[in-house]
């Protein structure tokens, strides 16, 4: 039987996405990781402990398990920070990896890393147990460089940089969500192709499916107040709902969708709201979330722009099925989760046309895709989506008919056999 060890160490799977760390990698970690279990692979994660009283070992369902590792403080740690503890976490997870008095019953075949500081943690593991690193970076620091978006500390950003290269060069295999980041892989970190390998994410269909969208707004009157009744158009005959979900970071560019919400009243769309979901995220993160909640009251606009918490994935599919459209303006997107997720809702996306966005979303099908990051280009692109009902309609057929390819399962299949693929026996490079 295949047996696996997952890192996820700054972050664990089961923390909220949209909250300090959590994103796209949680759910990708904790999607796959089951649906692995599901196949018949043994899926121990290895995380952090974050919280006093955490348990040693959580049980999700059989076949995944999470295994809490303590290392330094209880508490969320910095980037400096980790890197202080990483040979101790390294040394705990070699223990735990050789210890048969942990129900392992299979060796472990390979190591599979998430992000560039679990991963330092992975190439340590891996020299003493000369066991296979496989590595998914999520995010690159060079990419986000280019964007314009890297570490504001030139002297992180440049350690962080050096230590993408070290691992690239030393995993067995490097997977990536798409073609486009495969390119930067290759382009920016010299990844041969031999060494790498397309494992996209997927979606959790019984949670992400089409459904009525007056409904769906119905079931938000908890959240925001439509004023049906109000006097409508017979151009919207319902209040149109514009959707942004992630971290509310610079990177994520929820700016953008806020100003180009605000030109959409004097561009002839009366009566809109937008739904901002998520939570501060990283250094700094937090007085620029509240001085966007400030620039939203001191423009009147506080009952037109509402800033909600991250929400669980059962109730997150009711918000897309609600919304007219979906904003993506992040500057640097590996994949594009969220998009994918509101594809698969039958939600119109419209996104920035960088990283896995750029292969997710064809430019007029499935969505559209705006190129730079001027207010009034996406404010252009909101109004022509806005308006235009059957456009909706085109865009969230063709939406959903592309995210139906993507799922869990299929990743995990093509996971399985990459990890097989990799013997025990495969050379360890030296680095």
């Amino acid at each position: 039987m295949t047996h696996i060890a997952v890192l996820s160490l700054h972050t664990s799977p089961l923390d909220q996405p949209g909250v300090g760390d959590g994103g796209g990698l949680n759910v990708y970690v904790r999607e796959l990781a089951s649906a692995l279990a599901r196949s018949g692979v043994v899926c121990d994660v290895y995380a952090r402990a974050c919280a006093p009283n955490t348990p040693p070992v959580i049980e999700v369902e059989p076949g995944f398990r999470i295994f809490n590792i303590e290392s330094g403080p209880l508490r969320p740690l910095t980037h400096a920070e980790f890197l202080d503890h990483m040979d101790e976490m390294a040394d705990k997870i070699t223990a735990l990896l050789i210890d048969r008095d942990n129900d392992y019953e299979d060796p472990v075949m390979a190591i599979h890393a998430n992000y560039w500081l679990s991963a330092l943690v992975g190439h340590e593991v891996k020299h003493q147990l000369e066991i296979p690193l496989v590595t998914t970076f999520h995010t690159l620091e060079k990419v986000k460089v280019l964007q314009g978006q890297g570490n504001s500390d030139l002297a992180a950003s440049i350690r962080r940089i050096e230590k993408e290269a070290m691992i690239a060069a030393c995993s067995d295999v490097v997977t990536a969500s798409c073609d486009a980041e495969v390119a930067d892989l290759m382009e920016l970190y010299g990844v041969d192709m031999a060494r790498l390998a397309i494992i996209s994410p997927g979606i959790e269909k019984s949670f992400f499916q089409p459904g009525n969208r007056d409904f769906a707004k119905s079931a938000l009157g908890e959240y925001v107040d439509f004023n049906y009744g109000i006097e409508l158009s017979s151009s919207f005959p319902n209040p149109p709902l514009v959707l942004f979900v992630g971290r509310m970071q610079p990177l994520k560019s929820v700016d953008i969708a806020i100003g180009a919400f605000t030109m959409l009243e004097e561009l002839g769309i009366k009566n809109a709201k937008l739904l901002l979901l998520g939570g501060p995220s990283g250094s700094g993160s937090a007085d620029w979330y509240e001085s966007l909640k400030l620039f939203v009251q001191d423009a009147g606009m506080g009952q037109d722009i509402i800033f909600l918490p991250p929400q669980p994935h059962e109730v997150l599919s009711t918000f897309y099925r609600a919304a007219d459209c979906v904003i993506v303006p992040s500057r640097s997107e590996s994949f594009g989760l969220v998009a994918l997720e509101a594809m698969a809702c039958a939600t119109p996306v419209i996104a920035a046309d960088v990283g896995g966005l750029s292969t997710l979303i064809e430019n007029d099908k499935e969505g559209f895709l705006v190129s730079g990051h001027s207010v009034v280009d996406y404010a252009d692109v909101l109004v022509k989506v806005l308006r235009d009902s059957e456009l909706q309609a085109r865009l969230g057929r063709a939406g959903l008919l592309k995210a139906s390819v993507y799922t869990w399962r299929s990743a995990a299949t093509r996971l399985n056999y990459l990890y097989k693929g990799i013997s025990v026996n495969s050379i360890i490079k030296a680095c």
